[in-house]
């Protein structure tokens, strides 16, 4: 009996101990209320740290070329659409979002740069959004909108540009 009570004590208490309450950190106007699902203006993060943020309700929207809204989209409209979202004008094309912001060294790439690639031409045909310096969100024409790894093989090599379209 002592051999099976010990045990059990032990990780009923260990138990106990891992399941306790989460200290509560409370930021100097947390007692306003807020809209569920926005912060608060006095804690509002800046533009480029909400990419992630406003790109995740697009991920898995299917790829349409020429489209423009959540039943169907294309490369530039989505960086249009996200980036607009956060402040940022930029006009409907590859094309024309390669000129846009500043060109920026890729290794210094940030959440909200834009990404150029040459995939399958001997021209730019494909732009995404950085979302940190690794990994960047994109209209994939036949995965519709993801998340993918600039550190990919496929992707890596096809690298045309970088640009920042936001203040640093």
């Amino acid at each position: 009996m002592r051999r099976v009570l010990r045990p059990t004590v032990l990780g009923l208490l260990l138990l106990a101990i891992g399941c306790g309450p989460k200290p509560i950190h409370r930021s100097p106007d947390s007692g306003r209320a807020a809209r569920p699902g926005l912060a608060s203006p006095a804690v509002r993060l800046p533009a480029r740290a909400r990419v992630e943020e406003a790109s995740r309700s697009w991920l898995g929207t299917p790829y349409r070329y020429g489209g423009v809204d959540r039943r169907g989209v294309d490369c530039s409209a989505l960086t249009q659409a996200v980036l607009g979202e956060l402040g940022a004008s930029l006009p409907r094309t590859v094309r024309a979002q390669q000129r846009a912001g500043r060109s920026i060294p890729v290794k210094k790439l940030a959440a909200g740069d834009l990404i150029f690639f040459r995939l399958d031409s001997s021209r730019v045909n494909h732009v995404g959004i950085a979302l940190d310096s690794n990994r960047f969100i994109h209209a994939s024409s036949s995965r519709g909108v993801v998340i993918d790894y600039l550190m990919d093989a496929y992707f890596h090599r096809r690298i045309v540009e970088a640009r920042r379209v936001f203040a640093d």
